[in-house]
């Protein structure tokens, strides 16, 4: 079996990744901070996972197939082989809620989009208090959907290193016209190994002429509209780019697994009240949990592979908020050239 080198890199979501790699124990990090409930500090450490070592078949043999789950932090984790290794990894990990967690997290199944935007709050602002209370820049508008993707969560990544061979796809014309054609790549696989939460917290304020409710409900109906699809461009930043091609030995794909919940607080936004007065705001996260993976393709062999190309793929992983502030803007000027855009709609 060939040897497979990886990175355990544990790191704050929206914090710094050390840049160097460290052997120490990570120390206990303060409570909340953690969705797996485990503690630590971020880093990057070296595993030499060895598969085909003595000692790795004689714990398969002792133990065979292990059938019984780990609790920790309320969460069972489970391995399992992978029926398809070969272009993965030998081994799946799963993790579900327990206890507490499993009362307070919903599985993926049971999530609605248009339950979730209905949740949205929104107030409606008399025109006597509008240009008081939103931002001198935004006066002109008649509803403001305020959202933000949060988190300080710790993620651990697993990533491991492994070689590929490509061939090009001749019935790829535009491929087929290059003249250098790699022979060996290298694939990324970042293995989740405990859950981490993403949360997106929205609010939405509209201007509300308390004699004109049809105008009121119909700008409140737009601005929920740009509230579902902010959930929207929120899992698509967590599933990340799916680039794959082999035939190039570039890009990017992904599996995620996931639970989520919400609950409503109250937060302020600098746009609304000079940041003084509270909103009440709809906080929805997300889990992500075992056996969700990330992989990338890079046309360079292994052994060319640098500690930077590591970094990156870290960063692209769990460093989210600047690609949700991409993904965000796309996908509500997609929907502003649908609907129109009430910030175009000059009140009279």
């Amino acid at each position: 079996m060939q040897r497979i080198s990886a990175i355990l890199v544990v790191i704050t979501t929206l914090g710094c990744v050390a840049a160097h790699l460290r052997a120490a124990d990570p120390p206990k990090q303060r409570k909340g901070q953690d969705t797996a409930g485990l503690g630590g500090r971020t880093g990057q450490w070296p595993v030499d996972l060895k598969p085909d070592s003595p000692q790795a078949q004689q714990r398969v043999q002792r133990f065979g197939r292990i059938e019984r789950e780990v609790e920790l932090g309320g969460w069972a984790y489970r391995a399992e082989r992978n029926p398809q290794p070969a272009d993965s990894v030998p081994w799946r990990l799963h993790a579900r809620p327990i206890g507490e967690n499993e009362r307070a997290w919903r599985p993926a199944s049971s999530w609605a989009l248009v339950e979730r935007t209905t949740a949205i709050p929104v107030i409606r602002v008399p025109p006597v208090l509008w240009d008081k209370w939103v931002d001198p820049t935004m006066r002109d508008v008649v509803g403001i959907h305020f959202h933000e993707l949060t988190t300080r969560d710790l993620a651990r990544v697993l990533i491991t290193v492994h070689e590929v061979s490509t061939s090009a796809d001749r019935s790829d014309d535009a491929w087929a016209n290059r003249s250098v054609v790699p022979r060996r790549a290298t694939r990324l696989e970042a293995t989740l190994m405990t859950p981490v939460t993403f949360r997106l917290e929205q609010s939405i304020a509209i201007l509300a002429d308390p004699k004109d409710e049809a105008t009121a409900k119909d700008r409140e109906d737009h601005e929920r509209g740009h509230g579902a699809k902010s959930l929207e461009a929120m899992l698509t930043v967590l599933a990340g780019p799916q680039t794959w091609s082999p035939q190039r030995s570039t890009g990017r794909r992904s599996t995620l697994a996931w639970y989520w919940k919400s609950e409503k607080l109250g937060r302020r936004w600098e746009a609304f009240r000079e940041g003084q007065g509270e909103l009440l705001t709809l906080r929805t996260s997300i889990a992500l949990v075992p056996p969700t993976r990330w992989s990338k393709l890079l046309p360079k062999p292994p052994e060319a592979l640098e500690a930077e190309d590591i970094r990156t793929f870290n960063e692209e992983l769990v460093h989210l908020d600047a690609a949700f502030v991409v993904a965000d803007r796309q996908i509500q000027e997609a929907f502003h050239a649908e609907h129109g855009a009430y910030e175009d709609r000059r009140r009279k």
